[in-house]
């Protein structure tokens, strides 16, 4: 960790930064995070190099800085990651195939009639056909909302090939 390096900058332990900064190299390197690989090579090599030590720190900061954007761009990976996985967990128990394609066939049915009664199948499966069809879902009911009908059945018309 890069405090862990500044203090042994703070002692002058040369060995101890070549070392450590070794080790966060080739952990960076197997990781693919080539900015910390390429800080840690540089301290590395200072250290080796008896480097002035104010460089050696300089190189720490900029270190820790890189360290800490990582830990915080991984934090918010793994939250996404996670929140995908709930998101697909929901629309696999959402997206019933055979209750969407009932869906669907109904409010077909409602546009090709231009019947407004479509609007209220709409309302009342929003998320379903948001969570199922993403954004076509989301045009279809921009579509039925603003009384498009023709527009909303070719796009039904598309949808409903993939099924």
């Amino acid at each position: 960790d890069g405090t862990g390096l500044l203090e042994l900058v703070k002692e002058g332990d040369r060995k101890g930064i070549s070392e450590r900064a070794h080790a966060l190299k080739g952990v960076a390197g197997t990781l693919g995070i080539v900015e910390i690989q390429n800080v840690s090579k540089a301290l590395e090599i200072g250290a080796k190099e008896e480097a002035n030590l104010s460089e050696l720190k300089d190189l720490c900061n900029e270190l820790i800085v890189k360290l800490d954007r990582f830990k915080e761009d991984y934090r918010v990976y793994v939250t996404w990651r996670e929140s995908s996985r709930e998101k697909e967990e929901i629309i696999e128990e959402t997206c019933d195939v055979p209750e969407l394609m009932t869906l669907l066939t109904k409010l077909e049915n409602l546009v090709k009639t231009k019947d407004t009664r479509a609007n209220d199948l709409i309302d009342a499966n929003r998320y379903k056909l948001e969570a199922c069809l993403g954004e076509k879902g989301l045009a279809l009911m921009a579509l039925i909302d603003n009384f498009e009908f023709e527009s909303a059945k070719a796009l039904l018309q598309e949808i409903r090939g993939p099924f």
